[in-house]
Formats: structure tokens, C-alpha cells, sequence
């Protein structure tokens, strides 16, 4: 029972499996535009949201970004507000690099396409990979095959930015500390009475590797690298409740979010905020 539990957790805390709120409107600023791109995190619908874009249909008080997806909206409303730039959202809840869902490279796509992407962009931002870690670890796919291979797709997928939009700094976002400073993973936090289920090795690898491959494809295809590990200490998934920027399978955290196992509203700020900065 406790290795199911372990399993669903992994699934979970990779933050990539996707599931109503208006979103911000993008911030109107003179400093030049940014596309923003990438998975559930940047995303973060609600649930309705997320059903909204997938069956295409409208639903009450959901949003639907420019990409088609469900999206609130609010960490690239953030960046924007942040960076003095109008942002727009093409973020999609499963989105990879290389293994599936909507590629990044397809989302980029789709902003050239609309003709939000081109050399008048200033910026590109992405925010992605963590689901081209956990299922292949799953899988037992060796580590060091996942970390090469999310490398490339990084690298590949940096290079077709700079090729749509060939004046704009492309900044790689990491994502922010999940497990705690010992390896444990807490999915059931009442409060701040949190419940480890202990180190999941499979959680921190995910972690590593996406940390390395983002720093050694940005380094490789010129983007920046935007460290989140830094800022997220101290606020991780086992972390008090009014600290915790990461939220459990059952979690009565007063902090507000959209998702389980997905950021609260504060950590998503905070993060937009970080990379905006660098």
C-alpha cells in the first residue's frame, strides 16, 4: 500500500498531471512584449478552467487563454507587471519539452502564428520539463539517458525561440523546491501538521535533473537560466501552512491556490517576480 501511495505521489509532486477565475489581462507596459510558455505550473487552471479548454467548450467563470488552454493567467500577468511588459499567456497544463501533451515548441508556434511572436519580441519565457522527468523514472528509463535527453530538448527547444523571434533573450525558468531539505515529501498536510511519507528518490532525481538540464541547455543554446531553487527555500511541500508554496493531495493550507500538488498564488508571484528580475 505505502509503494502506491508512493507511486501516486511521485505522479503528483512532478506537478505535470493536469486536472474559475477570470483571468489578469495581460500588462500593457512600453517595454516590449513577452510570449510565455509552458506547463501546468505557469498555467495553474482551475479545474473548470482546464475542462474548459480541453472540450472547447465555454464554461461560468472559467478562462480559456490565447493558446486555446485553461489558464488563470496569473504568473505570466505577474512577469508582466513585474518586467514592464505586455505578457501574453500560451502556457498549457501538460505540456512537455520532448514526451508528449502539447510541445513547447508547438505553443511557440501558435504565437507566431497569431503574431505575437516574431522580432519584435523582446522576451521569451519558459517554464517547463518536469513532465519529461517523473514518467520516464517511472518507466526506469536511467537516469542519466532522462537528463540527456531533457538536455537536447531544452537546447532544441530554446534554439526554435531564438528562431521565431530572433531579438528576443529567452529565459528558462527552474522550477521552485518541492521536497523538503531532507528528501521528504508530505501529500497529506493538515495544516501545519504535515504527514512525510519520507524521501522519494524518484521526486529529488526529478528535481536534479531538471535543475542540471535547464542550467547546461541554457548555457548551450544562450538563454538564461533562471534559478528558483534559491527564493523557494523554506517553502516547500512540507513546510508550515502559511509558508508552504507547494500544496499536498489533501491540504487545508489557508493559502490560495487552484491545484493539489500544484502552487499556491503566493509562490507563483514570487517566482514570476524572480525571473522578471534577471
Amino acid at each position: 500500500m505505502k509503494r502506491k501511495i508512493s507511486h501516486l505521489a511521485i505522479a503528483a509532486i512532478a506537478a505535470i498531471a493536469p486536472l474559475a477565475v477570470a483571468a489578469p489581462a495581460a500588462t500593457a507596459a512600453p517595454g516590449g512584449t513577452t510570449v510565455f510558455v509552458g506547463d501546468s505550473i505557469p498555467s495553474n487552471p482551475t479545474p473548470l478552467s482546464y475542462l474548459a479548454g480541453k472540450t472547447g467548450s465555454p464554461l461560468p467563470g472559467t478562462h480559456v487563454n490565447a493558446n486555446g488552454c485553461g489558464s488563470d493567467g496569473q504568473m505570466p500577468s505577474a512577469y508582466g507587471q513585474a518586467a514592464g511588459k505586455q505578457t501574453f499567456d500560451y502556457t498549457c497544463a501538460g505540456a512537455s519539452v520532448r514526451s508528449g501533451g502539447e510541445l513547447v515548441t508547438t505553443q511557440l508556434n501558435h504565437a507566431a502564428a497569431a503574431g505575437k511572436l516574431n522580432a519584435s519580441t523582446s522576451e521569451v519565457v519558459i517554464m517547463a520539463g518536469a513532465n519529461d522527468t517523473y514518467p520516464h523514472i517511472l518507466n526506469k528509463v536511467p537516469l542519466n539517458q532522462i537528463e540527456t535527453d531533457l538536455t537536447n530538448g531544452f537546447a532544441k527547444t530554446i534554439n526554435h525561440a531564438h528562431r521565431l523571434a530572433p531579438n528576443a533573450r529567452v529565459k528558462l525558468v527552474g522550477y521552485s523546491q518541492i521536497s523538503a531539505p531532507n528528501g521528504d515529501v508530505c501529500v497529506i498536510n493538515l495544516g501545519d501538521n504535515t504527514m512525510p511519507l519520507g524521501a522519494i528518490p524518484a521526486v529529488r532525481d526529478s528535481e536534479n535533473i531538471l535543475q542540471r538540464a535547464g542550467i547546461n541547455a541554457a548555457n548551450r543554446a544562450g538563454a538564461t537560466f533562471v534559478d528558483s531553487k534559491a527564493i523557494s527555500q523554506g517553502h516547500d511541500i512540507c513546510a508550515p501552512a502559511n509558508q508552504r508554496w507547494i500544496m499536498g493531495a489533501v491540504d487545508t493550507s489557508p493559502q490560495p491556490h487552484n491545484l493539489i500538488v500544484h502552487m499556491t498564488n503566493a509562490g507563483l508571484r514570487a517566482l514570476a517576480t524572480n525571473a522578471a528580475q534577471k
